[in-house]
């Protein structure tokens, strides 16, 4: 059975400041969750392309399933 993941959004940068902005501007948004902690609270996998509680739902991409896999062995 597949696990659908989302696409990677490619981004040209000409500049070190275009690339430091873009790392100022990605770090802002992104959520870090602690894998044992949604795990504890319930979370499985749904529809082949979530991992959530019903309150929480996350996506994948490709290399961020992968790195999830690794994580758990």
């Amino acid at each position: 059975m597949p696990f659908f993941t989302e696409e990677i959004d490619q981004t040209r940068l000409e500049t070190v400041d275009d690339v430091s902005d873009w790392v100022s501007d990605t770090q802002n948004s992104l959520t870090r969750i602690p894998v044992r902690g949604a795990l504890r609270n319930g979370a499985y996998f749904q529809d082949d392309q979530y991992l959530g509680d019903g309150d929480l739902n996350l996506h994948f991409n490709e290399r961020g399933f992968q790195a999830f896999c690794q994580r758990l062995g």
